[in-house]
């Protein structure tokens, strides 16, 4: 277990013993010596020459090299994108303690004036935050080269410029995709026939939001009837028991865009829309191309005709970002979030990035996408496990994680024939 963040190192083997240097150096016979000796002065003399031969290729690969910078830039994307990365080390290293028993217990002596299941509540949240921090922690051991080393190895100051790099990059990656989900809503939803009125600006927020009809409905809880005039009269004037904001069961994240107030998972995060983001983050621009929206999926009144569709593109492409942030062909609950968050974020008409817009808390939100699936038991678990398995055949289908039952299958009708015949 890592050791508490307020050091970020822990007690690591001392050098070898004087005795074991002398019996290896024993073990070196002259010859070997020799051989060694002028094996060092001959690199030595070329690399003092500037032989490309010897100094070239470690400066290419050096070259080649992921900067700090650059590899933080999945961080939002798969491990947090709201945790700065001290908070994260710090809240996992506390949910160690807690799970040995060792953590200073949460005191809610001070609020007297709430029941016990409130308090229970808060308890409950402060455990959740942990593990969510503990989870974090654990991805940025696999994500980041040499993570774990560091954070036990460095001091706290030369931890701060590290820090500080990984969250550059995690900022960059956010806002260039929040440029390029902003530009590619705007195409997606104007190819609709009819086009929305008026149609979307590829390189500006303003006119989107609630007041804006194809991003209200969007927007809009699915317990609202946003097709009824008075309904979205009230929704824009903000009146009493017409709260916009005032769940996460929204109209945008749902196959059709069609909710049920009688089984709020029927359809959700199965919104062709929330796909088509998610690949054109995690893919490719030209994948999520290759998809479309039907005319009928956002409900106008006009009569639906077919949306057109794009041909995917042969042309060879770059490494795409999930094969970089090695996701081995599996969707995660913490990517689908981070697409939640910069599909309703392009939605709305804010001017910049903020944890919360127009009472609507991103930041709520990204951590009830995240614990819908992580924190889910019984048979909500396994519908929760359903519906990862349904995004990793819509975003990888060609995948090899996505063939592998057939070689279990295979595994064990091998077995079951080898079994026979020894019987």
């Amino acid at each position: 277990m890592p050791t508490p963040s307020s050091d970020y190192r822990s007690s690591s083997p001392g050098p070898l013993s004087s005795s074991a240097s002398v019996n290896s150096s024993r073990g070196d016979t002259d010859a070997e010596q020799q051989c060694f000796k002028r094996l060092y002065l001959t690199l030595k003399a070329q690399v003092d020459a500037g032989d490309e031969s010897v100094v070239g290729k470690k400066r290419k690969s050096c070259a080649g090299a992921a900067t700090t910078t650059k590899l933080g830039r999945g961080i939002p994307k798969v491990v947090s994108l709201f945790s700065n990365i001290r908070s994260i080390i710090q809240e996992a290293d506390r949910h160690d303690l807690r799970a040995l028993g060792l953590a200073q217990e949460l005191d809610l002596e001070e609020f007297v004036d709430l029941s016990a299941e409130a308090k229970g509540d808060i308890l409950k949240g402060f455990e959740d935050f942990q593990a969510r921090a503990y989870a974090s922690r654990e991805i940025l051991f696999r994500l980041i080269p040499n993570f774990e080393h560091k954070i036990q190895e460095e001091t706290p100051e030369k931890l701060v410029d590290y820090f500080k790099q990984l969250e550059k990059g995690a900022s960059d990656a956010r806002g260039d995709d929040i440029y390029a989900i902003r530009s590619q809503l705007a195409t997606w939803l104007n190819r609709l026939d009819p086009p929305p009125t008026p149609l979307l600006d590829p390189e500006d927020r303003t006119n989107r939001g609630i007041q804006h009809d194809l991003c209200g409905l969007l927007l809009c809880p699915i317990e609202f009837d946003w097709k009824d005039e008075s309904v979205r009269a009230k929704l824009r004037a903000c009146e009493p028991g017409y709260d916009i904001t005032s769940s996460f069961f929204i109209r945008a994240l749902y196959k059709s865009f069609k909710g049920s107030m009688d089984d709020y998972e029927l359809g959700f995060l199965q919104s062709s829309l929330l796909v088509m983001a998610y690949k054109h983050i995690f893919t490719s621009p030209t994948s999520a191309k290759a998809d479309s929206i039907a005319l009928s999926d956002v409900e106008n009144e006009e009569p639906a005709s077919k949306s057109r569709k794009v041909v995917k593109s042969k042309k060879a492409i770059r490494k795409d970002v999930a094969s970089s942030l090695q996701m081995n062909g599996k969707v995660s609950s913490r990517s689908i979030a981070y697409a939640v968050i910069q599909l309703f974020f392009n939605l709305w008409d804010t001017t910049s990035w903020c944890p919360a817009y127009s009472g609507f808390d991103f930041h709520a939100c990204y951590y009830f996408i995240i614990d819908y699936f992580d924190t889910a038991r019984g048979n909500a678990k396994e519908r929760a496990q359903a519906l990862l398995e349904w995004w990793n055949k819509e975003v990888f289908p060609n995948s090899v994680a996505q063939v592998h039952p057939s070689k279990s299958t295979s595994y064990r009708a091998l077995e079951a024939q080898r079994a026979a015949r020894e019987g």
